[in-house]
């Protein structure tokens, strides 16, 4: 049996069958072939009544069951157009209409299906799912068309999907932070089968991600709009070239599903020219982060005067061009990470928390990325934002990233665990899958470990090695008249 005849027979999928009736061939030859064995979340049925109070993790709207709904709802539509007259004369054009809405459908619901099935060599168990933080989709952008409206996504590498873990009483996997699997290894012609609570949304914009997670972000994504570092976290649409999309009779790529489900992520009335970027990693600072900084330096940093200086801040914390997943890196070229170590358990629970420690040792892997601003030098002899960055060939201020791989549980048992920390600093949920990179999240601002283990600079030494991005926010606070901050 075939997972699409599977479906066909399965009740509480009935709502997955419905919609696959307007699937696109993709869909059906993709679900229906016996030969290819894959890795399939399937969406159980969600019930519409209630779902509006739901919440899910970190307290995030229901938004991506509401992805779902209206595609359900284009079925409903559709299928009760067929049973009567919708009062429109013009049969001609009305017939023109919905073989155009049929075929947007269609793609749509292809990309869906896509980002969920599992991109692996063979199927994979909830286990072995659970052995990792993220796995790679079958969804990613392809077909030069595509990549005019919406640019090479991710190097044009797989969407990814986060797996995530519930270790007690009883583990359990979660996909996406908001999905638990109900029913795990249905094994289906060789292929294998989770049955997930609700279904997956295509990942949107890191902006667009951040907004849905506003009870956790709200400050960072004021702070973005103000400083027009906004205009980057997003996928740098070509609003002019969907257009032509739409209107092309020549046929379409594959990928216009993603294009049309990207689409609702941007205004009606976008700016002339997209910065977005098709890449990128943001270290995402909490609220709980902002509250951390002394009163008196977070109103310098939201004033006029500290506009630039917050935008550093910002740039700081970004990584362009690159999409670094704890299992993943895209956009860098042969980028090469540093021989593995070994931490003792005391180390990791010190990082992590004390329930970190007591499955032993960590392996980790050490990565070192430029960041999006550009080298700081001391230069207190000068005024201006433009003095503190050096006029030589083009260097940034960089981070280092490590990737902590250990059990949770003692004896060496449980799932794999997977932690990052930037700096130093731990990563509280990490690999948030978004259309172009990864967020993730931080409840404390990168401090570069050389000020944490109390090395200053020299204000004679103005290309001192040691001067931070927070030396020349203390700097700037100072020299704006909100006094002297200690670091």
């Amino acid at each position: 049996k075939s997972i699409w005849e599977f479906i066909q027979d399965t009740p509480d999928l009935s709502q997955l069958k419905k919609v696959l009736k307007y699937a696109g061939k993709g869909s059906k030859e993709l679900l229906d072939d016996k030969e290819k064995k894959i890795t399939f979340f399937a969406p159980l049925n969600v019930e519409r009544k209630h779902r509006a109070m739901e919440v899910m993790e970190h307290g995030d709207p229901m938004e991506h069951v509401a992805a779902w709904d209206r595609i359900v709802r284009e079925v409903d539509d559709i299928e009760a157009s067929k049973k009567g007259d919708d009062g429109d004369d013009d049969e001609d054009d009305d017939d023109e209409r919905k073989k155009r809405r049929r075929k947007i459908l269609a793609f749509l619901i292809d990309a869906t299906i896509r980002y969920h099935v599992v991109d692996s060599a063979k199927p994979l168990t909830a286990w072995e799912l659970a052995q990792n933080s993220t796995v790679a989709s079958l969804l990613k952008v392809h077909g030069e068309r595509t990549r005019e409206v919406v640019g090479n996504l991710l190097d044009g590498e797989p969407f990814r999907v986060r797996v995530g873990k519930v270790i007690l009483p009883r583990w359990s996997v979660v996909l996406n932070g908001y999905s638990p699997i109900v029913y795990r290894d249905v094994e289906v012609g060789g292929s294998l089968v989770h049955g997930v609570r609700y279904p997956l949304l295509i990942p949107p914009s890191t902006l667009q991600a951040l907004f849905y997670g506003q009870a956790t972000f709200s400050t960072l994504t004021s702070a973005a709009q103000k400083v027009d570092v906004d205009t980057y976290l997003k996928i740098p649409f070509n609003h002019s070239a969907v257009h032509h999309h739409h209107h092309n009779k020549g046929g379409s790529d594959k990928s216009l599903g993603l294009v049309r489900a990207l689409e609702k992520d941007h205004e009606t009335h976008p700016p002339a020219h997209a910065h977005g970027l098709e890449a990128l990693t943001l270290f995402a600072p909490g609220n709980l982060a902002f509250l951390r900084l002394p009163a008196g330096l977070k109103l310098f940093l939201f004033s006029p005067f500290g506009s630039r200086v917050l935008q550093k801040v910002l740039a700081f914390h970004t990584l362009p061009r690159t999409a670094f997943f704890a299992d993943a890196v895209y956009g860098v070229p042969g980028v090469k990470a540093a021989q593995d170590e070994t931490r003792d358990a005391a180390e990791v629970a010190a990082l992590f928390g004390e329930a970190a420690g007591w499955g032993g040792p960590a392996n980790v892997t050490r990565f070192k990325f430029d960041t999006a601003l550009p080298k700081l030098r001391c230069h207190k002899h000068k005024h201006g934002d433009e003095a503190s960055v050096s006029k030589k060939k083009p260097e940034f201020e960089q981070v280092d990233v490590e990737v902590f791989r250990y059990y949770p549980l003692p004896g060496g048992k449980g799932p794999l665990q997977t932690r990052i920390a930037v700096e130093g600093v731990p990563v509280v949920f990490q690999d948030i899958s978004t259309a172009n990179g990864a967020a993730h999240l931080i409840e404390r601002f990168i401090v570069p470990k050389s000020l944490r283990h109390g090395h200053g600079h020299d204000d004679d030494d103005e290309d001192a090695s040691s001067y931070s991005i927070w030396h020349h926010v203390v700097d700037e606070a100072e020299r704006a008249g909100y006094g002297r901050f200690d670091l």
